[in-house]
């Protein structure tokens, strides 16, 4: 996963890393202990619809939009690879059913 976050101050980031290891990250795990879910959890409950009923390039932008949410940080430009794809397709509906947050 590579992707540019602007926090709220206006600090701008470039992340390379793969989306496990963004999920396991400290941002995340502080997101998902606020809200008392898991970070897949967390991601998978600002998803707009089913991410198994999603080709590649919608399952990028509906990300994208879940990790902004799920964040609070403006995200752009995010790029997934092969491997964060077949993760994302994989062991995100694991989680559709769990009880993260609901999306506003």
């Amino acid at each position: 996963m590579q992707a540019l976050f602007d926090s709220p101050r206006g600090r701008r980031v470039e992340i390379r890393m793969p989306l496990s290891e963004f999920l396991a990250s400290r941002l995340m795990e502080k997101r998902a202990r606020a809200a008392l879910c898991t970070p897949g959890e967390l991601v998978v409950g600002y998803l707009p619809v089913d991410c198994a009923v999603l080709d590649c390039e919608e399952l990028a932008l509906a990300l994208a939009e879940a990790c902004e949410a799920a964040t609070e940080f403006s995200v752009s430009h995010i790029r997934l690879d092969g491997r964060d794809l077949r993760y994302a397709q994989r062991r995100l509906p694991e989680l559709s059913g769990s009880t993260g947050p609901a999306a506003a």
